[in-house]
């Protein structure tokens, strides 16, 4: 405690002493105790971005009176302002230690609002450290204080932080959602910097979209209200978004003189955060024109600013540009050199961001749910009142009212429980995923570290072995990931069906044809049986992805030089397609289970192929979406055959 008095005196006699005492500072001091705290405060507070070394100045102005009175009124607002400056300044630790002493004290004092905006604070200073799982609890606590205190103003600061989150975790459509729910809270309460604010970051979600003249126009409006209030970030925070988006129409010139301004802007008003962004930008644009001195020379600069704050993610910006500037430069051991920097910090940084973004999308599974219950407490409230003047009106509802309260009750009760089964399920789920993908991942880095550190001592088999590895782990990756990105459409019902005319004889001949190397590498023999002429009116990427998925798993578990039999026939009027193998089989256990989210099953075929466990779950349900069913018979070492019908019309 001694410490941080002694830094407040020193700051003080600094700002005091060495720096001129203006006419508003000693006309301000001439006044009564609580009016020097209450105006060096409003001074703080509103030069913290325009100006934020004057700013820092009248904080602690305010801070030295504050402990000359010994009161503690306004103390913990204080130490949140400066708190937010030091992080604007690039001073993460002096803003982290300043953030804590407010922390402490709304804690102390029970004061929710003061303790809301801090936790606020906290999110921003674990977001410019892009420790973003823990930025978004924070932000989500503030905003249940605010939302519970009915103050729009905090709401509307949480939902706009929150959206800067997810917009660095590239979710871009909840990003837009919550800045625009942001905006128009700010807007209802007259908050013209916060709304100005809201809508950059509206336009910057929009340009992540590939929006790019919906974000043109945002950013034009934005500009035009941050010059009619004078918010100078803002108006360089417009600049800069201009400019980012006339590099993407390609028109360097005009790219350069708004981010030039921008700039300009960020190092006037000491936001060292933006001007390490704009020195990145700047190297960007100059190894683009391309001008590749002047590129060296800004991203020099950006990368003694990153280490010198601690703004790692920017640094991991700065050293995958200077790999590509060392490249042009045709200075291939720096190239390298800065390519190792990139991926071992990319790792520190989002290594860790990957590690939590299994909790992160719990945190917004729970945050989700809770809403959903607290809508269904609303209706439950409401519903008792209904009852409550019922009974006053009429006694015999009294029975009925009791008997919809127990329904009510229990369906309330069905749905928390179906509510937490499903989110279980996700949970385990994305463990599996997050699991499924760290061995593939990790064997790529393996062999491209070898490749990387020992490439001139190996020979060409082995060169050709670790390239392969690369390859093959790459594949397995591409295809998990094309499975999940096929299961989550269909989760949220972007799938839809797209009946026309097929002809299944084609269709099933021309899946079995795009796996005929596949099977002639393993020797087995493929039998078509198709009963006549078979005509559906059905959705032709439903069946190619079910088939191609039934016939490729056929493959991946036969022994070599065995055979796979395809029958397709009409039953009742359904279409039958059936999938007969003669491998390794499964036990009864795993059919069972096979078509269960949670259940983890994905064995090795018999040439060690590797697979998701995904495809045949994403089969199944294409196969219910097309109003059909997929059904698994199977015995060990005696093989599997699975048959999908559906409705010819």
């Amino acid at each position: 405690m001694q410490r941080f008095f002694y830094s407040i005196i020193i700051a003080v006699l600094i700002n005091t002493v060495i720096l001129p005492q203006d006419s508003l500072t000693i006309a301000i001091q001439k006044l009564d105790e609580n009016k020097q705290i209450e105006k060096f405060s409003a001074l703080c507070f509103e030069k913290r971005s325009s100006d934020p070394q004057n700013a820092l100045r009248y904080g602690f102005l305010a801070l030295s009176v504050i402990n000359k009175t010994g009161s503690q009124k306004s103390k913990g607002l204080l130490f949140d302002y400066i708190g937010i400056i030091y992080g604007n300044l690039g001073r993460l630790d002096s803003s982290f230690y300043y953030l804590q002493q407010a922390n402490a004290i709304a804690k102390n004092s029970g004061n929710m609002e003061e303790l809301g905006y801090n936790l606020n604070n906290f999110g921003e200073y674990y977001f410019k450290n892009a420790l973003y799982s823990t930025a978004l609890e924070k932000l989500i606590q503030a905003y249940h204080i605010f939302e519970e205190l009915k103050n729009s103003r905090g709401m509307a600061y949480s939902l706009n932080d929150m959206g800067e989150t997810y917009l660095a975790l590239n979710d871009f459509k909840k990003a837009l959602d919550y800045f625009e729910q942001s905006a128009k809270l700010r807007l209802s309460i007259s908050d013209m910097t916060g709304y100005a604010r809201s809508v950059i970051n509206t336009a910057s979600a929009l340009d992540k979209m590939g929006k790019l003249d919906e974000a043109h126009a945002m950013y034009t409006k934005a500009l035009k209200i941050c010059t009619e209030i004078s918010f100078i970030r803002g108006t360089s925070n417009c600049y800069a978004g201009l400019s980012d988006l006339f590099l993407e129409y390609g028109n360097f010139a005009k790219a350069l003189e708004y981010r030039q301004k921008s700039l300009e802007i960020d190092v006037k008003i000491s936001n060292k955060f933006g001007e390490i962004v704009g020195y990145i930008a700047m190297g960007n644009l100059y190894l683009n024109l391309p001008d590749l001195g002047k590129a060296g020379i800004y991203l020099s600069l950006a990368e003694e600013e990153a280490r010198n704050t601690g703004l790692q993610n920017q640094l991991v910006n700065v050293y995958k540009i200077q790999r590509n500037l060392q490249l042009k430069k045709q200075d291939y051991k720096l190239a390298a050199d800065y390519d190792k920097k990139y991926e071992d910090l990319k790792e520190k940084i989002f290594g860790y961001d990957a590690e939590n973004r299994v909790t992160e999308l719990q945190t917004a599974f729970a945050t989700e749910r809770k809403d959903r219950e607290n809508e269904l407490l609303k209706k439950d409230i409401e519903y008792q009142k209904n009852t409550r003047n019922y009974f006053l009106l009429i006694i015999f509802l009294i029975f009925g009212g009791a008997g919809l309260f127990a329904s009510k009750y229990k369906l309330q009760k069905k749905t928390t429980n179906l509510l937490t089964e499903l989110n279980a399920s996700k949970d385990k789920f994305f463990s599996i995923i997050a699991h499924d993908l760290k061995n593939p991942v990790g064997a790529i880095y393996n062999y491209a570290d070898i490749l990387e550190s020992d490439y001139d001592t190996l020979t060409d088999a082995e060169r050709k072995h670790f390239i392969s590895g690369v390859f093959k782990s790459s594949k397995q990756i591409l295809d998990m990931l094309l499975d999940l990105l096929t299961w989550a459409r269909s989760q949220k019902g972007e799938i839809n069906l797209n009946k026309t005319r097929v002809n299944l004889n084609s269709l099933v001949a021309a899946s079995v044809d795009s796996y005929s190397l596949v099977a002639e590498n393993k020797n087995i023999a493929v039998e078509l049986n198709i009963e006549g002429t078979i005509d559906v009116l059905a959705d032709k990427f439903i069946l190619q992805t079910i088939i191609g998925n039934l016939i490729n798993n056929a493959l991946k578990f036969s022994y070599p030089g065995s055979k796979v039999i395809i029958n397709c026939s009409v039953n009742n009027g359904m279409a039958e397609i059936s999938v007969k193998d003669f491998g390794i089989g499964m036990e009864q256990q795993v059919v069972e289970n096979l078509f269960n989210v949670e259940f983890k099953h994905s064995s090795l075929g018999t040439n060690k192929e590797k697979g998701t466990g995904l495809g045949l779950k994403i089969c199944k349900e294409f196969a219910e979406l097309h109003g059909g069913s997929l059904h698994v018979e199977s015995k060990i070492k005696e093989g599997s055959v699975f048959t999908f019908s559906f409705n010819m019309e």
